[in-house]
């Protein structure tokens, strides 16, 4: 069985390192297309991001 921490003792033993863009690849994540107007110049990200998603998001349970 894993050894379960509190969540501060938890984090506290991440390793903290540098944010670097190495390795990232903007067309392995395909689900930002072309959103549902690909005539508006918004794809699925930016549709989210401003808020104008026209589709109600509904998690799993």
């Amino acid at each position: 069985m894993p050894e379960v921490l509190p969540i501060a003792v938890a984090v506290s033993s991440l390793e903290v390192a540098e944010e670097s863009p190495a390795g990232y690849q903007r067309d392995a994540f395909k689900h930002w297309n072309a959103g549902d107007n690909p005539n508006d110049g918004c794809n699925t990200r930016a549709e989210i991001l401003i808020g104008g998603e026209s589709v109600t998001y509904t998690p799993a349970p």
